[in-house]
């Protein structure tokens, strides 16, 4: 997996390389009964972490790090020495940027156990929690760096975040003043500070602010981000805009400023640059149900119905508890692809999943009873075009019937016709074949003397 190298997170992964390096590759274990301090690595374990320095540097160089052939690369020198701390950490930032946070933490971890003044796997390890939900854990790694070095400005700029999400605007502010006053140009409380001053109101020193962090980091996309959001609240919507898009120029792919400026392409009915960006947007965050239900609107825009289809259906199935989704859905099966029937039971579930109470006003109510007219006219039309059919059919059957018999009594006519054609008196019967004659019975022979046929025949 190769991954376009961006600023993010370089800072940390760059400065832990470099103290790795220069500290000759120690290994240390945590503190405790029979450890007797820094250990130096075997010199195979040595090379093989600086081959990966080096893998990585160059990804650097180039602009793209594959972040999969670093790991094997880290994974490959902690084989040979497991309390390789500083190992352990850069294995960690690759896991983050891997999309596996789970085995991060569990790097962090390791880093922490073979180095515990590695303070940057504490803090990383907290945000980690931070993002999981998990305030608590992360305090407590925070309060960790605070135990062994009070004065540690990023663990206390970190605790300023964590009140600050609490809602202790008041506590977040003094932390956050707590760690500029070790660090001046700390950029987690320099943003702490930002955002107590935005919430209250404090729109120009939330301005000035900003500007004192742009100063310090020119390459944190988050910094003109928020300043945007500042401009936007003091109701300059064209700055605020400008400062987002500033955002992405820093850095492409940063989510928050992503999100803003693809709103702003579709507010605007830029369709081909809304699909782009919640395009990108998607791939970046592929379970973000508004993201695809947006992608959806923009891909409507651009007549591609069916993807547009698509997408608002998988933001539905990412929440079902939304009713947005329905009605897109609803709308495009009924006005784009011609299927009312299909339309009415989204245009319902949209109804009945409300969260308000829709004006009279709302589009959906008409659509619907077009769309309910439009199924009881088409189902008019085919029992009409059924009972055509039928009709059709039947005639059919009587002109075979008709025919048929027509048929018969043609033929019945012709035979007629061949009969009246004799003559009309009787045949006389057959002559009678005249009987034989019967022959004269013999004469006997006069006894004793011939035959004389003159003499006449006695009389007995």
């Amino acid at each position: 997996m190769k991954i376009c190298f961006d600023e993010r997170g370089m800072a940390l992964a760059a400065s832990i390389l470099a103290v790795a390096m220069l500290a000759g590759c120690q290994a240390t274990t945590a503190a405790g009964p029979g450890t007797t301090g820094p250990r130096e690595s075997s010199p195979i374990a040595k090379r093989r972490f600086e081959d990966a320095v080096r893998a990585y540097e160059e990804g650097v160089e180039l602009g793209v790090v594959d972040w999969d052939f670093l790991a094997g690369k880290f994974e490959s020198a902690l084989e040979e020495d497991d309390h390789l701390a500083e190992a352990w950490f850069d294995l960690g930032v690759i896991e983050e940027r891997r999309g596996n946070p789970e085995r991060a933490m569990n790097a962090y971890r390791r880093a922490i156990a073979a180095k515990p003044t590695l303070f940057v796997a504490y803090e990383n390890l907290g945000l980690l929690l931070e993002a999981a939900g998990d305030e608590v854990g992360a305090g407590e790694q925070y309060k960790a760096i605070l135990r062994v070095s009070p004065e540690h400005a990023g663990a206390r700029a970190r605790l300023a975040g964590l009140f600050l999400t609490g809602g202790d605007r008041e506590r977040a502010l003094e932390h956050s003043r707590d760690a500029l006053l070790r660090d001046p140009k700390n950029i987690a409380a320099l943003k702490v500070m930002l955002r107590v001053h935005e919430a209250r109101g404090d729109w120009e020193v939330a301005r000035l602010v900003a500007l004192r962090a742009q100063r310090i980091d020119e390459r944190d996309p988050e910094i003109p981000f928020l300043l945007g959001q500042v401009l936007r609240k003091k109701g300059d919507a064209a700055g605020a805009a400008a400062l987002f898009r500033k955002s992405l120029e820093v850095d492409a792919g940063y989510v928050p400023a992503l999100a803003e400026v693809a709103s702003d392409a579709l507010h605007r009915h830029d369709y081909e640059q809304a699909a782009k960006l919640y395009g990108q947007l998607v791939r970046a965050e592929p379970h973000s149900a508004a993201a695809h239900l947006n992608l959806g609107t923009a891909l409507h825009g651009l007549g591609q119905i069916d993807e547009a289809l698509a997408a608002f259906e998988k933001a539905q199935a990412l929440d079902e508890h939304d009713a947005r989704p329905a009605f897109s859905i609803a709308y495009v099966y009924h006005r784009g692809k011609d299927q009312p029937e299909e339309a009415i039971p989204w245009y319902r579930r949209f109804l009945s999943g409300s969260a308000i109470n829709l004006p009279g006003s709302h589009p959906v109510f008409a659509l619907l009873r077009e769309a309910e007219q439009l199924v009881h006219l088409r189902e008019e039309a085919r029992l009409a075009e059924e009972a055509a059919k039928a009709e059709a059919e039947a005639a059919a059957k009587r002109e075979v019937e008709e025919a048929a018999a027509a048929a018969e009594r043609a033929k019945a006519a012709e035979a007629a016709s061949r009969d009246d054609a004799d003559p009309d008196e009787e045949r006389a019967p057959p002559a009678a074949v005249p009987a034989p004659a019967k022959a004269a019975p013999p004469v006997a022979p006069a006894p004793g003397g011939t035959f004389d046929p003159d003499e006449p025949i006695d009389d007995f």
